[in-house]
């Protein structure tokens, strides 16, 4: 029988230990949005860089506008859709 060298066993227990990392850190949950709950969002339109700010409470997009009261209508993969000034837009909710 062959003997491990503390280099092989080092380079091991280092490649165990970023496997567990990853696979903790891949398992991380995204916010789950349902249809009917309230968030804010940017009404600034596609124009504005922060168009896609989405949160669960009052507050400023990046742009200094206050962010916009509205319900999720409907939820689809990683995507919600909310009226916004009575029309139907889309957001991401994968995190940046």
């Amino acid at each position: 029988m062959k003997r491990v060298s503390a280099k092989g066993l080092v380079v091991f227990v280092v490649a165990l230990s970023l496997a567990f990392a990853v696979t903790a850190f891949a398992d991380e949950k995204l916010p789950v949005f349902k249809v009917g709950d309230t968030i804010y969002v940017c009404a600034c339109g596609e124009s504005c860089p922060c168009h896609n700010t989405i949160s669960r409470s009052e507050g400023r997009c990046k742009c200094g506008k206050p962010l916009a009261k509205t319900t999720v209508t409907k939820v689809e993969g990683d995507r919600l859709f909310a009226k916004v000034d009575g029309v139907e837009q889309a957001f991401s909710t994968k995190a940046k």
